[in-house]
């Protein structure tokens, strides 16, 4: 029975990481592949005449998708950038966009602060366009929501 369970959970896998690569641009011409323990969608890297490996990881929800781009250095992993895409369920937008401006190691908290405020900061100006005053507060809080959904297991 383990056996087939393994099976199933490798073509529901690869049927996902199908799915993200037509549903959302931003993975168009990636080869993705999906990671159960990490949670997250890997496109293949490509390694620099310096030795370094480069490649995008992508965590999904209903409403974002989460790309960062990465490099793999001798000695450790480092965050080149972050941008934050909105899904309406047909297409995806760019929402916000980070570059490091120098190093910056890798981290999973680092990348949760810049992608909470890349989303508090995009409904921020959202909300002074159309005119309604939202407290910084109920901003933090409803974009810690949006974050935290990317980092749930969608698939076993």
């Amino acid at each position: 029975m383990e056996k087939k369970n393994t099976t199933l959970s490798a073509v529901n896998n690869k049927q996902l990481a199908t799915l993200a690569e037509r549903a959302l641009p931003c993975l168009s011409g990636d080869s993705v592949s999906y990671n159960a323990d990490k949670n997250i969608f890997l496109t293949s890297g490509y390694t620099s005449t310096a030795g370094n490996t480069y490649y995008k990881t992508y965590r999904l929800s209903d409403r974002l998708c989460i790309s960062c781009s990465l490099g793999q250095g001798y000695a450790y992993l480092f965050l080149n950038g972050l941008s934050i895409y909105g899904w309406d369920g047909h297409q995806s937008r760019l929402l916000g966009n980070w570059t490091s401006p120098c190093t910056t190691f890798f981290s999973d908290s680092k990348v949760k602060d810049i992608a909470l405020s890349l989303v508090k900061d995009y409904l921020a100006s959202q909300a002074k366009l159309s005119g309604s005053s939202i407290p910084d507060s109920q901003l933090l809080e409803f974009s810690k929501g949006l974050i935290e959904e990317t980092e749930k297991k969608r698939i076993a």
